[in-house]
């Protein structure tokens, strides 16, 4: 059986915390169960947290939602960077282009 659990890209995307281990919340009242859900997910090497009623569960949700608020930001701020850097030069670089021939065009009816 084939490891699917080092794609091509991940080291780059890892190393910008794009993409990463996901961390889930289990709520289930029955503790085997719980267990086993558990265990599997971590061999899938995902990080677990285990609520065994519905109250402890809400901290847990406060605190996972804002980790991933955060996480979500911060890639779309690189993201939205990234686009306007590329998106700037590439500008920069057509208008350049275009302008060239007008240029040549009008220093030519000039003479």
């Amino acid at each position: 059986m084939a490891n699917y659990t080092k794609p091509f890209l991940q080291p780059f995307f890892s190393y910008a915390g794009i993409i990463h281990n996901v961390r889930i919340l289990v709520k289930e009242d029955e503790h085997r169960i719980a267990g086993s859900i558990k265990k599997g997910l971590e061999q899938e090497r995902h990080v677990i947290d285990v609520a065994h009623d519905g109250l402890s569960g809400f901290d847990l949700d406060a605190e996972l939602l804002n980790k991933a608020n955060r996480q979500i930001t911060l890639a779309l701020i690189v993201v939205d960077g990234v686009n306007f850097l590329i998106s700037g030069g590439l500008g920069y670089f057509l208008a350049g282009k275009t302008l060239r021939p007008i240029k040549e065009m009008v220093d030519e009816q000039n003479r």
